[in-house]
């Protein structure tokens, strides 16, 4: 097998696993090698020293780094960090749909050999995923391992054509990314301030400031947007849906929605199911 790149790899491909861990080191010496194999590696806590090309390079918890095929590295631990790992490498298959609208990813000039990033795209959450499908033994694994890879190099082509271009605080990008993936959580303005090592009122500020309205209110539309789509596209008992979203009961769920959407959430499911029914009736007509 050659060498892995998601720069230049010209053919129909599909991923396969080759290593992944999700564990403690402390203490600890990883000798300078190199492999074929794409690598990922999250810090989830700590630090660590990467020994790269061009020099040593310090990666804190909630950063990545990406190591295109064939990049020596070696890694120093002293004290104690999480870190989870994914290697994988290329399969060449006679036809891949998804490969060819992947891959390669866009460059601008010399591919890099390596990222360090800030995980502003859930790499971490992504990763851990495909973990537990790994040793979930469940139907389908591989064809969910493969996709869930897939979307993983997305992510990361999004943050490298987003590099150099600074949208908006960056305390407030992790702010929106934090709860854009824990939206179901009870997620306080106090508890976001927390987790992003913020000032409270510094967090409110800042935040309306860039987005035009409170931490508290993006929160509450995207619940309810995610309801609105889980209403409109599935059959789940109301209460469950409440509870999906993040609302701390059916009674609030049912208050809020009629508020911010003028009707009840059985109301706005029935309402779309007649708008779905109405538009498959003209599909079929036209196609007759």
């Amino acid at each position: 097998m050659g060498r892995t790149s998601l720069f230049t790899l010209p053919y129909p491909c599909k991923p396969k696993v080759f290593l992944f861990y999700n564990r403690i080191f402390s203490n600890y010496q990883m000798s300078p090698h190199s492999h074929n194999y794409v690598e990922f590696m999250c810090l989830e806590s700590g630090s660590g020293l990467f020994q790269l090309p061009d020099g040593e390079k310090k990666l804190e918890a909630g950063q990545f780094i990406f190591l295109d095929g064939g990049t020596p590295h070696g890694m120093i631990v002293e004290e104690s960090a999480r870190i989870l790992n994914l290697e994988f490498y290329f399969e060449p298959q006679s036809d891949s749909h998804l490969s060819r609208r992947i891959l390669p990813l866009p460059t601008d000039g010399e591919a890099p050999r390596y990222l360090i990033m800030e995980d502003h795209a859930n790499i971490s959450t992504l990763i851990k995923m495909i973990i537990a499908e790994l040793t979930s033994h469940r139907q389908n694994q591989e064809l969910t391992v493969e996709l869930m890879i897939w979307q993983l190099i997305l992510e990361l082509g999004r943050l490298i054509e987003g590099q150099g271009q600074i949208q908006g605080n960056y305390h407030v990008r992790r702010a929106l990314a934090y709860l854009d993936s824990h939206f179901y959580e009870d997620c306080t303005i106090g508890n976001l301030a927390k987790k992003l090592g913020l000032n409270r009122s510094y967090l409110q500020r800042i935040f309306r400031e860039e987005t035009g309205q409170t931490p508290r209110a993006y929160l509450l539309n995207l619940r309810l947007g995610r309801a609105s789509g889980l209403l409109a596209r599935t059959d789940l008992p109301l209460a469950e849906v409440s509870d999906y979203v993040g609302f701390s009961s059916q009674q609030y769920f049912n208050h809020v929605f009629r508020k911010h959407k003028g009707m009840t959430p059985g109301q706005y499911r029935l309402t779309k199911q007649k708008a779905t029914k109405s538009q498959k009736m003209i599909d079929q007509e036209t196609e007759t």
